[in-house]
Order: structure tokens, then C-alpha cells, then sequence
């Protein structure tokens, strides 16, 4: 048997965050449906976080306002950018308490124009509240760019979750979060990173980058897991 296995089979929490599903499709209106996706094992404490991948072609925003996991509504913020004449680039992290259901859907309801590209990557985390400690993201110009940074402030015990897009394929690398997840939407690439059993940490820095100009996207989120 896997180690944690037993622990789960017993009906105990794990400790480590996986990524339980990602997909990418061709978009459409808001609301947007990503259906049947696997929700991993079912435990007590399970937090389900979506990380959110909007692309669209015109010159305005994609603003999230709503995200449901199997049912559940989830907290979170996203964050982008669109460039004069497109495209847009959206990013966020929503985590909802679902213990229950080893499958379900996931609805994501934003503003503005319609994606020609939406995906959606999927973490199981234990032992966290859906409140993050503290959300970091860029306030971007409209003028496009090869990076995006910030800083963020870390709990003892920590978990930090960043979600990177920008509007081409150029391969992107993240600093200060280990890249755990790569998908690719439309023309676009988006990359999830996260750790945990952070110590506390004031402003650590976080950013990604890559080759060409692009519309970006860039949210991070960190928890206290106990």
C-alpha cells in the first residue's frame, strides 16, 4: 500500500495538496460549465481550489464574480489584463469546502466578453479554511509584458498557491513556488505552482516569466493549514 493510503482509506485527512483535475476546452458566454471532473479522494476537511484560466480575444476585461464547486460557492480573487485591439488574459483561485463527492461540476461566471478558450486546474488541499491568509496579484498596465511579480506574506505552517497565465505559449518559470501543473488554453499557457509546511515569511516574492509580450494574469493565495 502507498504511504498516506492507509490514512486515507481509514477516513483520516492527508496532508499533501493534489492536483485532481485539469482540462481545457474551446470557451464560450459566462456562465461557463466544466463538468464531471474528478474531485479526488473524499475526506473531512477537504478544500477544493479552482484555479480559473480565461483567454479572450477582444480589448476588455474578463472579471470573475462567481465560482461554484460541485454546488458549493468558493472564495477567491482573480486578476488580468487585456491589451488595445486583445487579447485578454484572466487568472484566480477560488477554494470551496466540499468533503463530500468524488466527482462534480465546476461553473465559473465572469463579466465582459465571452472566452474563445477557458481551462480550469483543480486542487484537493486539507486542513485549510477557504479564507487565504493573503492574496497577492499585479496591477497591470494594458501594455503587455514578458513577467509578472509581487510579494505576499506567508503563514507558519503555510501553504502558497500561484496561478500564472500570459496570452502566448512561450514557456513561462516561476520563482518562489514550485510549478506543479501546466496547461495549455488555446493559445495561451497557464502555470500552477504551490507548496506547503512554509514557514512564516513576510513579503516573499513571487513572480514568473517568459520570452514575448503578452497579456498577462497573476494571483497567488497563502493558507494556514493545520
Amino acid at each position: 500500500m502507498l504511504p498516506g493510503m492507509a490514512g486515507i482509506m481509514a477516513g483520516l485527512s492527508p496532508t499533501d495538496i493534489v492536483v485532481v483535475a485539469s482540462i481545457a476546452d474551446a470557451g464560450g458566454s459566462s456562465p461557463h460549465t466544466f463538468s464531471g471532473l474528478s474531485f479526488g479522494p473524499e475526506f473531512s476537511g477537504r478544500v477544493l481550489i479552482a484555479c480559473t484560466c480565461l483567454r479572450g480575444n477582444a480589448a476588455s476585461g474578463m472579471n470573475v464574480s462567481a465560482v461554484t464547486i460541485g454546488g458549493t460557492s468558493a472564495v477567491g480573487n482573480d486578476n488580468g489584463e487585456f491589451l488595445a485591439g486583445g487579447p485578454c488574459i484572466g487568472t484566480g483561485i477560488f477554494a470551496a469546502a466540499v468533503p463530500a463527492g468524488p466527482s462534480g461540476d465546476v461553473v465559473v461566471t465572469w463579466s465582459g466578453q465571452s472566452a474563445n478558450a477557458s481551462g480550469l486546474i483543480l486542487l484537493s488541499v486539507p486542513g485549510i479554511s477557504t479564507t487565504a491568509f493573503a492574496q497577492a496579484s499585479q496591477a497591470f498596465g494594458g501594455s503587455g509584458g514578458t513577467s509578472s511579480s509581487n510579494t505576499i506574506d506567508i503563514p507558519g505552517h503555510g501553504i502558497l498557491i500561484v496561478n500564472e497565465g500570459h496570452s502566448n505559449t512561450n514557456t513561462a518559470s516561476l520563482v518562489g513556488v514550485t510549478q506543479r501543473a501546466t496547461l495549455t488554453v488555446g493559445t495561451a499557457e497557464f502555470k500552477v505552482g504551490f507548496d506547503r509546511g512554509l514557514a512564516a515569511e513576510t513579503a516573499r516574492a513571487i513572480s514568473a516569466s517568459w520570452t514575448t509580450n503578452a497579456a498577462r494574469g497573476f494571483q497567488g493565495r497563502s493558507y494556514t493549514q493545520s
